[in-house]
């Protein structure tokens, strides 16, 4: 039985940081890549203790209390400790979306989603993703993540629960097409 929670303890934090090392683009096969997704960027420990204080992340844990997924809160003001997601927040803050700025709307970021292998194709993401909207869609209207081109699976699983996508970008360090999607939770 998978239960969904929130990070509340150092351990949590320990292990989502061996999770992610573990799912990293750069730590698995290309063969992998395509069939699982994968995580781009690697956020120390110090980052996750940060925002876990300020808005927990959701995460899931197997029976044995064994932490097997997590998906990160990132508020914007924290983006800025880390240059990709800096990047994101600035080019977030540039879109707009339904004729608005999206600087002008209450939003987070999801900084990162991941899913053990042996746990993937269980609904987990679903249902982390509906914790999300639980305990955050009353304070935000809109959760926004970016995809990269690359990551077919992940981008296919964030359009089946609901998100939309805004805008694509070429990053120019990586060379890389990325997608800005955005889940409405006030349509």
């Amino acid at each position: 039985m998978i239960s969904i929670s929130v990070v509340a303890s150092e351990e949590d934090v320990l292990t989502i940081k061996a999770l992610q090392h573990d799912n990293l683009r750069r730590n698995i096969s290309i063969e992998k890549q395509n069939a699982d997704g994968f995580v781009t960027n690697e956020y120390d420990v110090k980052f996750l203790r940060k925002i876990n204080q300020i808005s927990p992340s959701i995460i899931a844990k197997d029976s044995t209390s064994k932490l097997v997924s997590y998906s990160l809160t990132v508020l914007p003001e924290n983006a800025s400790e880390v240059p990709e997601l800096d990047k994101l927040i600035s080019l977030i803050n540039k879109t707009e979306y339904k004729g608005k700025s999206l600087q002008n709307y209450k939003y987070y970021i999801m900084g990162q989603i991941c899913i053990a292998e042996g746990f993937r194709g269980q609904q987990i993401f679903d249902r982390m993703y509906d914790k999300h909207r639980e305990l955050y869609g009353n304070s935000y209207e809109l959760l926004i993540t970016d995809i990269a081109d690359k990551n077919v699976r992940s981008f296919r699983a964030h359009a089946r629960i609901g998100f939309e996508l805004l805008h694509r970008y070429m990053d120019d360090i990586t060379n890389e097409m990325w997608n800005i999607v955005v889940w409405d939770w006030h349509k």
